[in-house]
């Protein structure tokens, strides 16, 4: 089965650009609720960029939300590195204890959706054909 880049590479980019503006907006505009909306994001975000990367192709759906989940935090490594001097609401990576646990837990997020696409994709194949009795 091949690597189908094209759709990881796409649904990391995507997932982080969404995040980003999600986090950006939540952290001027939510107050006390921020870490919750925060949360969310990551969980929803991560989750629909592994389904969408999986939907359509046939094995190793967990390899692929693997991969999806690394090129993401690849972008998110870009985008805080270099926005951190411009953009007052972020900060360059302060602990590198919350920043891995955050890389493992996007990973392990993407891989889940991956296998829900994967499983939702692949449809059965019957046994034998249906034929009615009459």
């Amino acid at each position: 089965m091949k690597i189908h880049w094209k759709r990881i590479l796409a649904a990391g980019i995507w997932s982080e650009l969404l995040l980003l503006a999600i986090y950006l907006s939540a952290r001027l505009f939510a107050g006390p609720a921020f870490f919750f909306i925060a949360f969310s994001a990551v969980v929803g975000t991560m989750f629909l960029a592994g389904l969408w990367t999986a939907r359509t192709i046939k094995a190793r759906f967990l390899f692929h939300g693997v991969l999806v989940g690394i090129a993401a935090n690849t972008v998110y490594v870009l985008l805080r590195e270099t926005m951190a001097g411009n953009v007052p609401s972020i900060s360059p990576i302060e602990s590198w204890e919350r920043f891995f646990t955050l890389v493992i837990f996007k990973t392990l997020v993407c891989s889940a959706g991956a296998y829900a696409g994967g499983r939702l994709g692949t449809k059965p194949q019957p046994n034998q054909t249906f034929m009615p009795p009459f």
